[in-house]
């Protein structure tokens, strides 16, 4: 087992120091989408742990920062008792800027922010602004698609509260198309 270990981060190194050929130049656009499991506490202490699913467009603007606007949908999968029957169904979108760092590697590491809405179950009087800072990893897989890996922060805001919820996705894994 820690043969396979060894043998498998050698892998990874000498992957990665092969040379770039992703585009992260001003006008190229991607595509994909991202799977999570964010958590969250809200206003009442209360933990659930959710199933988010985001497809998501992007264009970059000038070179390594990216304007991205993604979609989601997000769901209860693990709630306090009380809560289980009534989980609600989450709709969103935001739109995000994304600064991409270059490296000498096929890793791309990024910090962004950004602004949405989202909507419980299409009910309007459930409307919440969101915020969220992505950081993460893009790794190159070939010259137009790489894989997306990170942790988001992300908060709720309704108009009855200013910190309705706030989530933290220890990680998510996502893949981009690149043209």
């Amino acid at each position: 087992m820690i043969r396979f270990g060894t043998a498998l981060i050698i892998a990874t190194v000498l992957y990665c120091s092969m040379s770039m050929s992703l585009s992260l130049s001003k006008h190229t656009m991607n595509g994909g989408g991202r799977l999570a499991f964010p958590m969250s506490i809200d206003r009442e202490n209360e933990f659930k742990l959710q199933l988010n699913i985001a497809p998501y467009f992007g264009i970059f603007l000038i070179d390594n920062l990216e304007l991205r606007q993604k979609f989601e949908l997000e769901t209860v999968v693990i709630s306090s008792p009380r809560n289980i029957v009534s989980a609600p169904v989450l709709w969103g979108t935001s739109t995000v800027a994304i600064y991409y760092f270059n490296t000498s590697f096929r890793l791309y590491p990024y910090v962004g922010g950004g602004l949405g809405i989202k909507i419980m179950d299409w009910n309007l009087f459930s409307l919440n602004f969101a915020w969220e800072i992505p950081v993460g990893t893009l790794i190159e897989l070939n010259e137009n698609m790489a894989l997306d890996v990170g942790l988001v922060i992300e908060g709720l805001m309704s108009l009855r509260s200013a910190a309705e919820k706030v989530s933290f996705t220890p990680a998510f894994f996502g893949f981009r198309y690149f043209f």
